[in-house]
């Protein structure tokens, strides 16, 4: 599958609680498989429930969920980060 219909499927996905925004990049993993990295970008003001274990899997299970009733065969490494954090990278601020 092809970005584009990876991000259609991230997209359907949403709304996610206190998910601002999806980030995601195609390549590879440790053993050189093919792998789906995504961000899940959280609202700055998300409640600190959200960070919790049980709360940031099931983000993950309706990432997956969605990827794979769209047919992407690909494992994707979910991580999040906060909105300021991903705006610093976008602007491209060094850490």
């Amino acid at each position: 599958m092809d970005a584009q219909g990876i991000e259609r499927a991230l997209t359907a996905a949403l709304p996610l609680p206190h998910v601002a925004r999806l980030v995601f990049e195609l390549g590879r993993d440790g053993g050189g498989q093919k792998a789906l990295r995504i961000w899940a970008v959280m609202a700055d003001d998300a409640p600190a429930t959200v960070w919790g274990p049980d709360a940031r899997e099931r983000i993950r299970d309706a990432l997956r969920n969605a990827l794979r009733g769209a047919g992407v065969r690909v494992w994707p490494y979910v991580a999040f980060r906060t909105a300021a954090e991903q705006a610093e990278l976008d602007a491209g601020v060094p850490t």
